[in-house]
C-alpha cells in the first residue's frame, strides 16, 4: 500500500466538471459532478509532525473552468498531494490538477494548472501565478516527508514521520509557450533576447538573484512594462 493512500485524511474524488455555462455555489459543486472514482482512506498512519497543508484551515474560495465559476467553496492546498481539497455535505474531496481546472483562488493567492517537469516527467500541476504578462511567473509549493525512524540504540524513542515545507521551486513562461523553470539569472535573461541588455543592467543594479520571489518578481515586472 502506498504511502500517499495510508496518509491521506479525505475521502478522494477525481471528477469531470459540468458544462453548464450557470455560475454555482459550494453547497451544490457535488450535484453538478460526474464521479470517476471514489476511494475510502486508511486512517491507520496519524502520528506525524508538520503538515501537507499550506494552511490547514480552509478558507472560502472560486474554482475556474473552461466556462464555469464555482463560487464559495471551502478549499485548502494539501501541498504534498499536489490537490485541492473541499469540503461537502460534511465529506472533504480532491480536486485533482487537470487541464479542465483553469484557475484556483484561494486566499490571496492565485493558482493555475500547467504541465511541467515533476521528477523528470511532464506533468500537470497547481502553480502559483506571481505575475502575468509577456512573461508569466509561477511558483510551485513543495513539502517533504520524511518516513517514521524506529528508535536507535541509546534513544529512548522512534522518530515520528514529518512534513516539512521547503524552498519553492520557481517556472516562467512566456506567452503560450513552455513552462520552463528558472535556472540561474544568466540563463533567464538569455531566454529574453528581445531585452537583454536592459534586463541585464537592471538586476546588476538590483543585485538580484533567482532564489527570491520578491527578486524575481522586479524582474518579471520590469521585463512585462518595457
Amino acid at each position: 500500500m502506498s504511502f500517499k493512500y495510508i496518509l491521506s485524511l479525505t475521502i478522494l474524488f477525481a471528477f469531470t466538471l459540468s458544462a453548464s455555462s450557470q455560475d454555482m455555489t459550494g453547497k451544490d459543486l457535488k450535484d453538478h459532478m460526474l464521479i470517476e472514482m471514489s476511494k475510502k482512506t486508511d486512517h491507520s498512519v496519524t502520528e506525524f509532525e508538520g503538515s501537507p497543508f499550506l494552511n490547514e484551515q480552509f478558507v472560502t474560495g472560486t474554482v475556474y473552468s473552461s466556462n464555469k465559476k464555482y463560487g464559495a467553496i471551502p478549499l485548502r492546498y494539501n501541498i504534498f498531494n499536489d490537490h485541492m481539497e473541499f469540503q461537502q455535505n460534511n465529506n472533504i474531496y480532491a480536486l485533482y490538477p487537470e487541464p479542465r481546472v483553469t484557475k484556483v483562488i484561494l486566499g490571496e493567492e492565485t493558482y493555475v494548472v500547467e504541465k511541467h517537469d515533476v521528477r523528470g516527467k511532464m506533468a500537470y500541476g497547481y502553480l502559483t501565478r506571481l505575475d502575468s504578462g509577456k512573461m508569466i511567473l509561477l511558483s510551485k509549493k513543495v513539502v517533504r516527508f520524511t518516513e517514521r525512524q524506529e528508535a536507535k540504540a541509546l534513544e529512548s524513542s522512534a522518530t515520528p514521520a514529518k512534513f516539512t515545507r521547503v524552498q519553492d521551486v520557481y517556472y516562467y513562461k512566456i506567452g503560450d509557450g513552455d513552462v520552463t523553470k528558472v535556472g540561474s539569472l544568466k540563463n533567464l535573461i538569455e531566454s529574453l533576447p528581445d531585452k537583454r541588455e536592459e534586463l541585464s543592467s537592471y538586476a546588476k543594479k538590483e543585485k538580484l538573484s533567482t532564489r527570491s520571489a520578491e527578486d524575481l518578481k522586479k524582474l518579471s515586472a520590469y521585463y512585462n512594462n518595457l
